[in-house]
């Protein structure tokens, strides 16, 4: 599963890097589970409160997600601690699931 190989990568790679791959992985789990009709054209906020709506676990994308939105976008040279993305990536892994099994209902 590519969440859990950037979850182990996430601990040496760039910050940036780890943001912005996450916010790939997780559109084209988004797509691949909804359609692409129904996430495609989402970003920023829209994107986080789309995200926010259809995970069951009640995880807070909207406030704990901004740094999706504005860390692949960062200066270069700013650094960021990786740490911060690790409870992103832990609730990306628990939706991702989640998702899979709310499809066939």
């Amino acid at each position: 599963h590519h969440l859990h190989g950037l979850r182990r990568r996430a601990r040496q790679q760039d910050a940036k890097q780890t943001a912005g791959e996450l916010s790939e992985l997780l559109r084209r789990i988004a797509m691949a589970r909804f359609g692409r009709a129904a996430c495609a054209g989402l970003s920023g906020e829209p994107w986080l409160h789309w995200l926010e709506d259809r995970d069951p676990t009640g995880f807070r994308w909207q406030d704990k997600g901004r740094v999706l939105l504005d860390l692949p976008y960062a200066p270069p040279g700013l650094a960021a601690d990786p740490k911060i993305l690790h409870p992103l990536i832990d609730a990306a892994l628990i939706w991702a699931v989640a998702s899979k099994e709310r499809k066939h209902v």
